[in-house]
């Protein structure tokens, strides 16, 4: 087994906008580095040429009067503040991070950024690219613990960037493309990746050092995920003709501990129960099981129709396990026994109802939303799987997060759509209209609600409630005056202009 290097030669990713604090201190007050805020003072100055970013508008005579987003059914909206939005060269894919009081994403370009939560301004951008690869897209993950963000980049390196200044403490070329965000959370901190040519490794998270390496297959075809109790790290890899396995490594040693051999091809992440750590996979073969995670040993089988290709839901307050099939199908099942309590029919599963993500569960109530690659989304009742609500977009639709709190289901399109949706009646209560197409997962923050999401048109966008922006205007800077009477209006993204209500602003970069 040939070992893979675990220093950092070659392709050291290189932070270009920032080194740290005095770096800021040190750049020009115009530029990249204030994005525009509702009822800001953000000059429009001229490009940094140190960073490719953009801002997404321009002149502080129209702030006061840019500030509400809302929709066009006046009924159902609620009223929707514009936080700030950043603008980069390349389509935005991935989920942003919260990093403190920052918010981390990555570009297509291989940049990342960190940007202040707050109003928008650049923190550090750091860039990856190594090659001429097009679509390059840094997976992003974040340990909870140390803050560290790593950064998973195609051209084969695992980079671990330091959250404050974007610099890298260490990368580690892992000899092949990394589609997929490491694994955290494994009971020794060991950092696991794995790599399109079927490589899993092991990595030190103090220096990057590899501490062990194996090859599982073809490739390694979802994230891997860590369960610290079983002290298992689960891969999910695929070979030739659609075979593969599903394995349980040790993460300490790498030492394979069983190999799932049924079922062909194990498309997607397992999830672990974490009452008694059974593992829970899908497989290319549609069906879905229960393994033992300390022999690998089947407990159950439930066949589907066809192929699971997203990953199962476990709901341990209602004792539900739900899988989306790609027959069509969103199947409900007893986690203990493999039986089903209930199909539900969203779609044929050719031309409409393939779920594109897995399954999310309101913790509140139980209802089950599921999007589909045609765009639709379903709202299913815990008990007996009823349709409260079907959603339609125009094209496929990203992941879908929810902020329970507020009742409230966010979710992109291929069409170019962000819509918030009431979880109750499924009416859009706003929908943005942005330059292209929005697959990536919004995220949500639990303290304040408030909304980011990236977008293919390269932009970055933060919105929340009213209140919402006015504390945080008056807490960004001592002093600033609130907000004045907002206008409640919608925003449309163009390719040189940006419309909010009846201003047609120039976007920053085409002015």
């Amino acid at each position: 087994m040939d070992k893979i290097s675990s220093t950092t030669p070659g392709v050291m990713p290189q932070p270009l906008a920032a080194q740290g604090q005095a770096a800021q201190a040190q750049a020009p007050a115009a530029g990249p580095a204030d994005g525009f805020t509702a009822g800001s003072d953000a000059p429009s100055g001229s490009l940094d040429s140190r960073s490719a970013a953009r801002l997404v508008f321009g002149g502080p005579e129209e702030g006061d009067r840019v500030r509400e987003i809302r929709s066009k059914n006046a009924d159902a909206a609620k009223e929707v503040s514009f936080l700030w939005g950043y603008e980069t060269d390349h389509a935005i894919h991935g989920r942003p991070l919260a990093a403190g009081g920052d918010i981390c994403f990555a570009n297509s370009d291989g940049r990342v950024y960190a940007v202040d939560a707050t109003n928008g301004k650049l923190k550090w951008d750091t860039h990856f690219r190594t090659t001429a690869v097009q679509n390059d897209v840094p997976s992003l993950a974040r340990d909870p613990k140390s803050g560290t963000i790593y950064g998973a980049a195609y051209v084969g390196t695992l980079n671990a960037l330091d959250p404050l200044s974007g610099n890298v403490r260490w990368s580690t070329n892992v000899g092949g493309p990394l589609f997929h965000a490491p694994a955290l959370g494994t009971a020794d901190g060991t950092v696991v990746c794995g790599t399109r040519y079927g490589r899993l490794l092991g990595l030190s998270p103090a220096d990057g050092s590899v501490k062990w390496d194996l090859k599982l297959g073809d490739e390694i075809s979802s994230q891997p995920v860590a369960d610290a109790k079983s002290g298992n790290v689960y891969a999910t890899v695929s070979g030739t003709s659609r075979e593969g396995s599903f394995c349980a490594i040790d993460s300490a040693t790498g030492a394979q501990r069983w190999v799932f051999p049924r079922g062909g091809q194990a498309a997607c992440a397992p999830a672990v129960d974490p009452r008694d750590q059974t593992v829970y996979c899908g497989m290319f073969n549609g069906s879905v099981y229960a393994l033992d995670p300390a022999t690998g040993q089947s407990r159950w089988e439930f066949p589907t129709g066809r192929s699971i290709l997203q990953s199962p839901v476990l709901d341990e307050a209602r004792d539900v396990l739900y899988s989306a099939s790609s027959d069509g199908k969103l199947y409900a099942l007893d986690p203990s026994t493999g039986q089903m309590k209930w199909a539900r029919e969203m779609g044929d599963g050719w031309s409409s109802g393939r779920a594109g993500h897995p399954p999310i569960v309101d913790p509140k109530d139980g209802t089950v939303y599921c999007g589909c690659e045609d765009g639709s989304v379903f709202a299913v009742e815990p008990t007996g799987g009823n349709v409260k609500w079907c959603s339609q977009a125009g094209g496929r639709v990203s992941a879908l997060q929810l902020d329970a709190e507020n009742g409230t289901l966010y979710f992109g399109s291929a069409d170019g759509s962000f819509r918030a949706v009431d979880c109750a009646s499924g009416q859009d209560l706003w929908k943005i209209t942005t330059g292209n197409g929005i697959l990536g997962e919004p995220y949500v923050d639990p303290a304040d609600g408030a909304v980011y999401f990236g977008g293919v048109d390269g932009i970055m966008y933060a919105l929340a409630k009213p209140e919402v922006c006015v504390q945080r205007i008056l807490a960004d800077k001592e002093g600033r005056r609130p907000p004045q009477e907002p206008v409640k209006t919608e925003i449309v993204v163009e390719d040189d202009f940006v419309r909010i209500g009846g201003l047609r602003l120039p976007r920053r970069g085409q002015a």
